[in-house]
């Protein structure tokens, strides 16, 4: 199970790499440093990788079409979710009656994943067996150092 849920992290961690710049809510970071940062991330995975124009070009290109539909599904969420906490608050909100939003949610949450691991595949398609596993080696390594200054992880704790 705690494999399952390691790679699950590391899916999550490719994928925010292959979505790029757009995150909520980073701690007074403008878009444009988001973008700048992002940008020398992928710039320094780069050097590691090894890799050629043609795969730099090719993963500019997948996760810019990522980015993209990542941020359509985001702004989904953004205004279900105002929907969601509007019907909740009128006095005669039921399960029922907020259940359509709900499915919605549920709905939106499965495109963003499905996109997530889509953005991974295509990464891997660019990539080289050896060039794909040395990038999750070092999304690992962010995952335990982004762990270590945020305290532990819930399913690491036992």
């Amino acid at each position: 199970m705690l494999k399952i849920v390691k790679m699950l992290v590391v899916t999550v961690i490719a994928g925010a790499l292959m979505a790029g710049g757009v995150y909520a809510n980073d701690a007074g970071r403008s878009c444009d440093d988001r973008e700048k940062k992002h940008g020398e991330m992928f710039d320094k995975m780069t050097k590691e990788l090894n890799l050629t124009a043609d795969q730099q070009a090719k993963l500019k290109a997948n996760k810019e079409a990522n980015r993209a539909k990542m941020q359509t599904l985001r702004e989904a969420m953004k205004a279900n979710r105002a929907k969601f906490r509007e019907a909740v608050k009128q006095p005669g909100a039921t399960r029922a009656s907020v259940e359509p939003l709900v499915t919605e949610m549920k709905a939106l949450q499965g495109q963003m994943a499905d996109q997530m691991v889509d953005g991974i595949f295509a990464a891997k398609e660019v990539l080289t067996p050896e060039q794909f596993e040395k990038m999750q080696s070092k999304m690992d390594e962010k995952m335990k150092e982004h762990k270590g200054k945020n305290g532990d992880w819930k399913h690491d704790k036992k």
